[in-house]
């Protein structure tokens, strides 16, 4: 946690001069850190994620989930009960994007929502790449990731928001 300023008079004269009370500012100061520091944790995060789908390693993807887990778009919502389901649900993936010529992906952070020092929803961006790198297309995400008591995030849910359209972001 930052330490906080020892002199009163100008911690109150900043919090004025921003229109804050000093508990709103502190307060602020720390989320804004917070994201700042952890950025990187979040992208490690989902880098992992994306090798792991990427290369068909189900088990890989599974191990960075924590179940109960929920999985929602705007046709299913499915409850994920253990790790298994999460192998399951993933089995074949890798299979059906290369099929439309998509080798590789990485993940493109729109936004991070941090809840607090444990939780975050990240809202991301995954291009579909072909093997000499080029964008054929992207679909985005919503992640909610929860430190578990390692300290590691886990995936606990995930709101798909879909394939992007042509020339927009279609419904993202």
């Amino acid at each position: 946690m930052p330490s906080r300023s020892t002199n009163t008079n100008t911690h109150t004269d900043k919090a004025r001069a921003t229109g804050q009370s000093g508990s709103e500012r502190d307060t602020s100061a720390q989320r804004d850190g917070m994201t700042q520091r952890d950025h990187a944790e979040v992208q490690r995060f989902l880098d992992r994620f994306a090798s792991a789908m990427t290369s068909g390693d189900t088990h890989a993807v599974a191990q960075l989930w924590e179940a109960p887990a929920f999985v929602i778009d705007d046709r299913d919502s499915i409850a994920v009960p253990n790790l298994e389901a999460v192998e399951h649900f993933f089995a074949g993936a890798k299979d059906q994007y290369n099929a439309q010529g998509i080798t590789t992906t990485k993940a493109e952070i729109v936004d991070l929502d941090w809840v607090s020092d444990n939780l975050v929803v990240a809202r991301v961006r995954w291009p579909y790449l072909d093997d000499a790198g080029n964008t054929r297309g992207a679909e985005s995400s919503s992640y909610t990731l929860k430190r578990n008591r390692d300290g590691d995030f886990k995936l606990r849910v995930v709101l798909m928001r879909g394939v992007e359209v042509a020339g927009k972001h279609g419904k993202n």
